[in-house]
């Protein structure tokens, strides 16, 4: 529970600048991956699908910054920050920052009542 606690906090942290140095013509894409593939990604945003192109420009990042990240590293179920750059109604990732993929309900452990959290 700390640990997702954590990554959430980086995560937030890590939106904060970029919000902050946002332009005319960016916009920033936050949610969950629900399908990528080699030339796009598409993401839970705000209640709705949004797809975002990628390109060999696109750099990736992690949000824990233990390792470099790459394509490979975005699967479905994976929180995203995406700085993307609009043009004619289409969006064009600049960078990925790639949080944890979220579990299901199923397998997420329901503590026991009185249970202290570890």
């Amino acid at each position: 529970m700390l640990r997702r606690i954590a990554v959430w906090t980086l995560l937030a942290a890590a939106a904060l600048p970029v919000a902050l140095l946002a332009h005319e013509g960016h916009e920033h894409v936050i949610g969950t991956v629900t399908a990528v593939d080699a030339k796009h990604i598409e993401v839970q945003h705000h209640g709705k699908k949004v797809s975002v192109n990628l390109t060999p420009e696109t750099k990736y990042v992690k949000t824990d910054a233990t390792q470099a990240a790459k394509p490979e590293d975005l699967k479905v179920g994976a929180r995203v920050v995406i700085d993307a750059e609009a043009k004619d109604g289409n969006f064009t990732a600049l960078q990925v920052r790639i949080g944890v993929e979220r579990s299901s309900p199923a397998a997420v452990a329901t503590p026991k009542p009185g249970a202290v959290p570890q």
